[in-house]
């Protein structure tokens, strides 16, 4: 019976949603995501450790912190530039192929 109704449940929420919600990654744009999840974390170390790093060099932390912010935000950017891009130009040729039927809300 429960079986039954997440069947129906899938049925109908694929129905509603034919298509992927995004392009398929490549190892390029995977590569750019780990990198941002790896500059997010060492910004997270860097931000945990910095009143015992303050004690070593105040100018050299406050160096490094700007440096990796600067860079997250460039990676970020970067990525999410590509993405969208990647998102809108597979979404437009789904749309163009005669054999998928995607729908308007």
């Amino acid at each position: 019976m429960i079986g039954r109704l997440i069947e129906t449940a899938g049925h109908c929420l694929g129905a509603k949603l034919p298509a992927p919600m995004a392009a398929p990654e490549t190892p390029e744009q995977r590569g750019r995501r780990w990198r941002l999840i790896g500059l997010l974390g060492a910004m997270a170390v860097v931000t945990w450790m910095a009143p015992t790093m303050i004690e070593v060099s105040r100018f050299g932390t406050a160096l490094l912190w700007l440096s990796l912010a600067l860079t997250t935000l460039l990676q970020s950017t970067t990525w999410l530039t590509t993405k969208l891009r990647a998102d809108a130009a597979w979404l437009d040729a789904r749309l163009e192929d005669q054999h998928c039927e995607i729908s308007e809300p």
